[in-house]
C-alpha cells in the first residue's frame, strides 16, 4: 500500500508488487512532471522543492511529458513522497500532512520537516519523529 500510494503523489499509476519494482521505476527515472504533482501536494513553491531535490529551479519548469530525471534525482523524489505518504498516514490527511511538514517541530531541533528532506539523515530522522507520534511518545 505503501508503494502504490507513494506512485500515486507522485501522479503516477503503476502498481508495484515490490521494492524490486520500485527500484526499477527509480533507475529508468520519473516523468517530470511527477515533481510539479508532489509539489502542490506538499504547497511548496518550485525553488524549494529544487532545493530538496538538489536540482537547479529551471529543471522543474520543464514540462516536457517524454521528459525523465537521472535515477538520482528520481530516488530522492521517491524518498521525499515516501515522508509525505507516510506522514499523511500518521494525520490522516494531505492537507494535515503537508501543514505539518512546515510547522516547526521541537523533537527536530525546532527546524521545519520539511527542511529536513534533503537528506538521507534529514528524511529518517523525519521518519523517527513520525513514528514517535503514532506510539504517543512526542507531542
Amino acid at each position: 500500500m505503501l508503494y502504490t500510494n507513494m506512485l500515486k503523489s507522485l501522479g503516477l499509476h503503476s502498481q508495484p508488487n515490490n521494492p524490486i519494482d520500485m527500484i526499477q521505476l527509480t533507475r529508468s527515472g520519473l516523468p517530470r512532471c511527477s515533481a510539479r504533482i508532489l509539489q502542490k501536494k506538499l504547497h511548496i513553491s518550485t525553488d524549494e522543492l529544487a532545493h530538496l531535490l538538489s536540482v537547479p529551479t529551471r529543471s522543474l519548469q520543464q514540462v516536457d511529458k517524454l521528459s525523465r530525471f537521472n535515477s538520482l534525482v528520481s530516488g530522492q523524489l521517491m524518498s521525499i513522497a515516501k515522508v509525505f505518504v507516510r506522514t499523511a498516514e500518521v494525520f490522516e490527511s494531505e492537507t494535515m500532512a503537508a501543514e505539518w511538514l512546515k510547522t516547526s517541530c521541537r523533537a527536530l531541533g525546532d527546524n521545519k520537516p520539511i527542511e529536513l528532506l534533503d537528506t538521507p539523515e534529514g528524511m529518517e530522522l523525519v521518519l523517527s519523529v513520525l513514528e514517535a507520534i503514532t506510539v504517543g511518545t512526542v507531542a
